[in-house]
């Protein structure tokens, strides 16, 4: 039986090798691009330190059936971890498909290798780990295509990056089109003549370019084409093809006319409509503004800025920025993937959000290379309303938050960037879908999450070439933010539009001369005066669009370690500081900001500090850290977080723990979760919930495996931090740090303690990742303990045992001090416990 078997999958296997060679991908006249996704492709896979060559790959027999488009572990090849795997392909072009430019497109393929077309070589990609994708991998195939014959298409794909798997990941097509160039304006000039109808395809074939009802053009009037640079998207691929060689496909519209020029000559005018009456405190108003004037660029104040200047109750006076910005539509052909289609509307946007109480008045400035306009749009008066407002570091308390109106925030997360199956960010904009990040905003809320830590990167390139501003990234950006505010989440704002970049070349960044940028090299980019006025504008912009939001929490500029370090870490600092210092100029909102992580934080005038990398290593690298701790950082998360934060414990500032969990950095897959699997319960993000709020964080749950988490159910423990929490008044009331006494040395003990209350967490030492997840022990429960706490006040108290994973009482009982000192007998403690331990005066109010 066992043969039977046997012979009955080799017989399979190689039915389906059979069919896929049998079966090769015919390009045609109709068939513009090819979704190689849904062929068959076979591969052969090698050790990383193997290298052989294309002829004994080539001649290998052993070739088997695969899929592409995602990482090889999402299509049931987690063997291929770590190895170099060559796939192919084969095709058919005929021979009067010879005047077309023939490509291979694929949004990412990771991390790095060569494509080979009938076994000659047609280029490399590169990508490496944590930058943004560069670009796609785009080859023009035409000169090795063999016309009227069948084709080899091989990519060879090293996994050379050990945090996360390789492959072929998003999309990946064939391609036919006319050759043709862009313009310096944005039009679309062929390299032929052509004297029929054309059609152009964008978004990977699923639009077409119209303008109005017009839906084909000439080579003339689409050479003389007038477009901003981040409307037609070479990473969505550009198809120009005869009208008459299209298919019937029903093509979604990039229409023309819903798109706002980038570069205008209007006399310089400018327009108010009218303000509302009230306008609720810390609520958006959005004040009616239109503009026209002469200018090349919008997004650069030298050639056109529009402003507010708006005079508070009290007298003081406030200038808020306009910016300029093209509304889209958001449509999806995929579950992950997302197209934004131009919509007509006003580019011109103005927000505010007072926080005076009163009557505002405001006056509206556009100014030009002409003159200067002013307008008087009137006044409104800002009224109460139910929202909390900002938040601000609390003079109480001052490692917590408290917003405007007082109500205390302590920040459970996690905090890392979701990311979606193929873990595909910061580079195509159609592989960052909204709607997906909305829809894990809404899971994230209703387990009780209430912050992010997301990097603007993330979105895409913000800035680009020539000082435009990307609109498709702008856009989903500001959404994402508004999907913040909705779900009561708050966001630390990390950007860096350099380190990200640069590790893809410095001709990458808008700052190089290679993009007609004035510097000649990295270290420039932090000195040059019009290269950080260049990065002034993009900020400018930001705080224009987004600062107004409540939920932005902070900004947070820069990375870890800035390619300018190596020449000076003093003029990276002092970079990171000017731009900082630009923030606050013109963020009338007062946000806090973090400059640099750890006492640079500080020491660079920032206000709140922020902590990074708590992931555990089972080598001791030999960082401060690590030897601060002893080597603890690879056995307990608790213990090695007690002895972090033991260095900041004095600090009177906000201290955040932004990334870190459970993983080994080095060899972590970082989407498959296998790894993570051997942590039930999410242990690493339960205890830091916990231990956070205990140290007095202003954050805790800072799991950086957040997809993880979410893909396993597990974000519901920062809901039950949250209902415990809940009401109590963290920064209306001092609290200081104890540390009860527990009679059982398998339990540990932190509390916080006021005049008439104690909270106290207890836990189970035995119950940590590395005991239960990876050495599989069984949990070792401690009964029959005692916890023993000195209070303020003598009498009788109750006692809340709270569940720490329902976020509920578990049970209540009155307990008499015996003079100063509270005795409770405890529950049985198989992982963890809290409790709350309130004087019976205070219970009863």
């Amino acid at each position: 039986m066992k043969n039977r078997i046997h012979y009955l999958s080799i017989w399979v296997v190689c039915l389906l090798a059979t069919y896929s060679r049998a079966q090769p991908v015919t390009l045609s006249l109709t068939d513009h691009i090819v979704d190689l996704t849904k062929r068959n492709w076979s591969f052969v896979a090698y050790e990383p330190k193997q290298t052989p060559s294309y002829a004994e790959v080539s001649a290998r027999k052993d070739w088997r059936p695969i899929k592409v488009g995602q990482r090889w572990e999402f299509l049931g090849h987690p063997e291929l971890i770590d190895k170099t795997v060559w796939v192919k392909l084969t095709f058919h072009a005929p021979a009067e498909l010879n005047a077309y430019k023939i490509g291979f497109f694929a949004t990412m393929i990771d991390d790095e290798g060569a494509v080979y077309l009938n076994g000659e070589p047609i280029g490399t990609f590169k990508y490496l780990t944590g930058g943004k994708v560069p670009h796609p991998v785009d080859m023009d195939l035409t000169p090795k295509v063999n016309w009227g014959k069948e084709n080899t298409l091989v990519v060879e794909i090293r996994d050379v990056v050990t945090q996360r798997m390789g492959g072929i990941i998003g999309s990946a097509c064939l391609y036919k089109t006319l050759p043709n160039e862009r313009t310096e304006a944005g039009g679309i000039r062929l390299k032929q003549s052509v004297n029929e109808p054309l059609a152009v395809l964008l978004h990977q074939g699923d639009a077409r370019l119209t303008k109005g009802n017009q839906q084909t053009f000439d080579t003339q009037a689409l050479a003389e084409l007038h477009t901003p640079p981040s409307i037609l998207r070479e990473d969505e691929l550009i198809i120009v093809a005869p009208a008459k060689h299209l298919s019937d496909k029903k093509y979604l519209a990039v229409d023309l006319d819903n798109i706002n020029p980038v570069s205008v000559s209007d006399s310089l005018n400018l327009k108010t409509g009218t303000l509302p009456r009230t306008v609720g405190l810390y609520e958006m108003l959005r004040i009616p503004v239109e503009a026209t004037g002469t200018y090349t660029n919008p997004f650069d104040p030298k050639q056109i800025t529009v402003q507010a200047i708006i005079e508070t109750p009290s007298g003081k006076i406030e200038k808020v920025g306009a910016f300029f910005g093209q509304d889209f539509e958001p449509v999806s052909p995929s579950a992950e993937e997302e197209i934004l289609l131009p919509i007509k509307g006003n580019p011109w946007k103005l927000y505010y959000r007072p926080r005076e109480k009163g009557v505002h008045k405001v006056e509206l400035f556009a100014q030009d290379r002409s003159g200067l306009k002013r307008a008087v749009a009137g006044s409104f008066e800002a009224v109460a309303s139910n929202a909390r407002g900002y938040l601000r570091k609390s003079n109480v308390e001052p490692r917590f938050y408290e917003f405007d109106n007082g109500e205390p925030y302590y920040g459970r997360g996690p905090s890392g960037w979701f990311r979606g199956s193929r873990f595909l960010f910061g580079g195509n904009i159609r592989w960052v879908p909204y709607k997906l990040l909305d829809e894990y905003y809404d899971r994230k809320q209703a387990n009780g999450s209430n912050f992010e830590y997301l990097a603007t990167f993330h979105f895409g390139t913000l800035y680009i070439k020539d000082g435009f501003i990307d609109q498709h990234v702008a856009w989903k950006m500001e959404q994402s933010l508004r999907s913040m505010e909705r779900h009561g989440l708050y966001w630390i704002v990390f950007h860096d539009g350099i380190l990200r970049s640069y590790q893809n070349g410095f001709e990458t960044l808008p700052y190089s001369a290679a993009q007609g940028g004035p510097c000649k090299n990295i270290n420039e980019v932090y000195t040059h005066p019009v290269a950080l006025e260049m990065q002034k504008n993009e900020l400018r912009y930001m705080v224009s669009r987004m600062a107004d939001s409540p939920s932005l929490w902070l900004w947070n500029c820069g990375d870890e370690t800035q390619p300018g370090t190596k020449l000076s870490p003093v003029m990276v600092r002092d970079w990171l500081k000017e731009l900082h210092g630009y923030i606050r100029q013109t963020d009338i909102y007062g946000h806090s900001h973090s400059i640099g992580e750890y006492e640079n934080a500080l020491l660079n005038g920032g206000d709140v500090v922020l902590l990074g990398d708590w992931y555990y290593h089972n080598n001791n690298r030999g960082d401060e850290y690590d030897q601060l701790c002893n080597g603890e950082k690879s056995q307990d998360n608790i213990g090695y977080n007690l002895c972090l934060q033991e260095k900041f414990k004095d600090w009177k500032v906000p201290v955040v723990n932004i990334e870190g969990g459970i993983c080994q950095w080095e060899n972590f897959s970082w989407l498959s979760g296998e790894k993570y699997k051997k942590f039930p319960e999410a242990i690493d993000f339960h205890q830091h919930l916990w231990i956070s709020l205990f140290t007095k964080m202003a954050a805790g749950g800072t799991e950086w495996l957040n997809q993880a988490l979410d893909d396993m159910k597990e974000l519901y423990h920062a809901k039950a931090i949250a209902n415990y929490v809940e009401g109590e008044p963290l920064t209306r009331t001092f609290h200081e740090s104890i540390t009860p006494t527990v009679s059982n040395q398998g339990l540990r003990a932190f509390g916080l303690q006021t005049d008439s209350k104690t909270l106290v967490w207890i836990d189970n030492r035995f119950y940590n990742w590395y005991n239960i997840g990876v050495q599989k022990k069984a949990p070792v429960p401690v009964r029959n303990a005692q916890l023993q706490i000195s209070v303020k006040k003598p009498g009788t108290y109750q006692v809340e045992i709270w569940d720490t994973r329902k976020g509920a009482v578990l049970k209540k009982t009155p307990v008499k001090a015996d003079g100063q000192l509270v005795k409770v007998a405890l529950p049985d403690v198989d992982k963890d416990v809290a409790l709350k331990i309130t004087h019976m005066e205070q219970a009863a109010r």
